[in-house]
């Protein structure tokens, strides 16, 4: 048996309620420029300042602009990659081991392709090893 403090739910519904609604309509405040969010940023289109939004680098509450980018690729939550104003390209795609992510291109990125360098955990007699295994990105089937 585990006994622990209680949490109060309504407080992390709360939270979370508020930063959805936060970035919704930080989203739709700039629709013309939208083109990706995740749960705690914005992806827009240029390199100007986001209509109706406070952008500080530190403040609490405010918007940080992290990276500037020319082109980008959003194949869909938690996968993207842009590519930057000064010619490095970032790549963001959950599951994707960093080391492997940090040589790629736009351009390497399409339907199917793979990539070595994930190593995923084998059981084996005595413990665990770590296998070389492939990455393949799969796009969404749109009907």
């Amino acid at each position: 048996e585990e006994l622990r403090e209680p949490i109060y739910i309504p407080m992390g519904t709360f939270i979370t309620a508020y930063a959805r609604e936060k970035t919704i309509t930080s989203a739709q405040a700039n629709y013309a420029r939208f083109m990706y969010a995740d749960t705690d940023s914005l992806h827009l289109s240029g390199t100007e300042l986001p209509d109706g939004l406070e952008v500080h680098e530190s403040k609490l509450g405010a918007w940080k602009i992290e990276e500037e980018f020319d082109r980008a690729l959003f194949i869909r939550p938690k996968q993207y990659a842009e590519q930057l104003v000064d010619g490095s390209t970032s790549v963001h795609i959950a599951g994707m081991p960093r080391n492997v992510a940090q040589q790629l291109t736009i351009e390497d990125i399409c339907n199917g392709a793979e990539f070595g360098g994930k190593l995923i955990p084998v059981r084996v007699p005595g413990g665990m090893i770590l296998r070389d295994t492939t990455f393949t990105i799969r796009f969404p089937e749109f009907d």
